[in-house]
């Protein structure tokens, strides 16, 4: 199976359910830029210091489950769908920043 199921399912849903205006809202709300300057894929839970492309994996981990990630990290939900949105809207740099840590090939699969 495609380690990026789960969250691709669970992004795709958000963005259909809040659409771009609601994603932007999101974002603006829970994510900072990486404040080491690293770029976009090092982008982090407001105040939190939890990296986007952590939590993504997080999600996945918990089968799109929100609930987990947020559990595992001691963040609001909010925080995970922000860092969802995130995610959505900058699927394919954070896939090639996860892709750095991982052997597994799969992460930069060029799929929309």
């Amino acid at each position: 199976m495609n380690p990026l199921n789960h969250v691709d399912r669970a992004g795709r849903e958000l963005a259909e359910k809040v659409g771009d205006d609601g994603l932007d809202k999101l974002i603006e709300k829970h994510i900072e830029p990486d404040p080491h300057g690293r770029g976009i894929a090092d982008a982090a839970i407001k105040g939190r210091g939890v990296s986007v492309w952590v939590i993504r994996g997080e999600i996945e981990g918990g089968k799109g489950d929100f609930c987990y990630a947020a559990e595992s990290f001691r963040i609001p939900v909010d925080d995970v769908r922000g860092a969802l949105a995130f995610y959505w809207r900058n699927r394919m740099m954070i896939r090639a920043r996860i892709a750095l840590n991982s052997n597994d090939p799969a992460y930069v699969e060029l799929e929309a």
